[in-house]
This record gives C-alpha cells, structure tokens and sequence, in this order.
C-alpha cells in the first residue's frame, strides 16, 4: 500500500511512499510553522481477532514533513 501526495490542482502524484497494508488513520498538524502528516497503518488491535488470515502487521506511525 502507498501513502501518496497529490498537487490539489493538477491531480499529480506529487509524492509516494511505501506504508504498511491497512491504512487506518491520518492525521495532519503544524508544529513551528512546519506541516506534518502522521500516518498510522498495519493491521492493528481488533483487525487481528477478526481477520487474523490477514497477518497482522506491526503497526507503524510513519511522518511526513511537508515543504
């Protein structure tokens, strides 16, 4: 699965980065001026008592710094 950036114009991919499958949540917040995106993904908490067939990924916080 990839977390991916687009120009809200244009619609180009302006950015694209492999994350865990399961995407589960996203989060965007500005820290001294700086844009942050934190991306949470893995198969996590109840997934795995419902679905273990799906392997259970390591869940992961992945950030992303934007210019």
């Amino acid at each position: 699965m990839y977390f991916k950036a687009f120009d809200a114009n244009t619609g180009k991919v302006l950015y694209s980065h492999a994350v865990a499958d399961g995407l589960r949540g996203v989060v965007t917040y500005r820290v001294g001026g700086n844009q942050y995106i934190a991306v949470v993904s893995g198969y996590i908490g109840s997934y795995n008592d419902f679905a273990p067939e799906l392997g259970g990924d390591n869940p992961t916080i992945t950030i992303f710094g934007l210019k």
